[in-house]
């Protein structure tokens, strides 16, 4: 018994899944590369995307943003918000893993504590990630500051205090990466000249202490100070954030360096331990 060919025209429509081409000027992206984009796509302020959000975000193809996210949230990565797509839980679960797994954010949060209570004061710890500074730990103090960052966030360094001190602090070619990746502005007072900032980066490591006056975001004041091993090699930041004015930015900067520097010995005496 013979079977005739199956027409063409007989095929529903939705079963052939249409086929988007990249613009030429678009490298390959493997499918583990382009997931990333998607979770990328989401800022600090930037917590709930639309599919049309996600796809300029991630500069994807609408049909593949939609496929890829659709997976991403069946696997618990991302999840379903209304007519869009937010954070999963399982990735803040992920996260969460890491940072407990870290040494410095284990070893930091008693000093983080202590200058919460001895400020009451909103107290953040951050690392560099490129250009940008991820905070690992945010203490909410009784000004209970989370305006513009919170655990897991990642801002721009230049724009930040716990980023201003890291920077000041690192290698010369880290600094120039920064600078030469552009100084964007993030609040009103951001400093976006390089020159400007290169002298603010020696002011820094005079002081020992770096500040945020509206930098990241209007009404943002903040203080840090850099976290290091054997006063070489530079591991993070520690800052504490909702002061009112710039006296009050000046009063509290002695604790801050002071409690910074006391991490420091002690994340060199463990690492002479081990």
């Amino acid at each position: 018994m013979s079977t005739a060919p199956v027409s063409a025209a007989k095929i529903p429509p939705t079963a052939i899944e249409p086929v988007t081409e990249l613009p030429e000027d678009m490298p390959r992206v493997s499918m583990l590369g382009r997931a990333a984009r998607i979770l990328n796509s989401f800022g600090p302020q930037e917590w709930v995307l639309s599919l049309a959000e996600l796809t300029r975000k991630s500069g994807l193809p609408k049909p593949t943003a939609h496929r890829i996210a659709a997976e991403l949230a069946d696997l618990g990565l991302l999840e379903r918000s209304g007519k869009g797509y937010c954070l999963g839980i399982q990735l803040v679960e992920i996260g969460q893993r890491s940072w407990w797994q870290c040494g410095l954010r284990d070893t930091a949060l008693p000093f983080l504590e202590y200058l919460r209570e001895a400020t009451n004061h909103t107290v953040n710890l951050g690392v560099l990630a490129d250009t940008d500074v991820v905070y690992l730990a945010k203490l909410p103090g009784a000004d209970n500051d989370v305006r513009i960052s919170r655990t897991g966030a990642r801002l721009p360094a230049h724009s930040t205090g716990l980023g201003k001190a890291i920077l000041a602090f690192s290698p010369p070619a880290t600094l120039r990466s920064v600078v030469e990746s552009g100084l964007a502005r993030c609040g009103p007072r951001t400093i976006i000249m390089p020159r400007r900032f290169i002298r603010e980066m020696a002011l820094i490591r005079q002081r020992g202490t770096a500040f945020d006056i509206e930098e990241s975001g209007p009404g943002v004041l903040c203080v840090a100070a850099a976290i290091s091993l054997n006063h070489t090699r530079v591991l993070g930041s520690l800052s504490i954030s909702g002061c009112s004015t710039a006296a009050e930015l000046d009063r509290t900067r002695p604790i801050v360096e002071s409690v910074a520097r006391e991490l420091s010995r002690r994340l060199t005496a463990e690492e002479i331990t081990q």
